[in-house]
């Protein structure tokens, strides 16, 4: 396990890009799609991409990939 020097998730999993925040404290991120049918990894965000969902989430958070 990595030692992040804060309480870290071990597994992570959602069908919403909007948990990215929470996913990128997790050891591992999965994302549900297909009706909780299919689990994958969290998929890569382009930095277009990742503007775009902390603007939807707009919950004030601050995004440090």
């Amino acid at each position: 396990m990595i030692d992040h020097g804060f309480p870290v998730i071990d597994n992570f999993y959602s069908d919403s890009l909007a948990d990215t925040p929470i996913a990128l404290c997790a050891e591992k991120a999965h994302f549900v799609t297909n009706k909780a049918q299919t689990v994958s990894d969290w998929p890569h965000l382009d930095p277009e991409t990742l503007k775009e969902v902390h603007r939807k989430i707009n919950t004030g958070w601050t995004i440090h990939i």
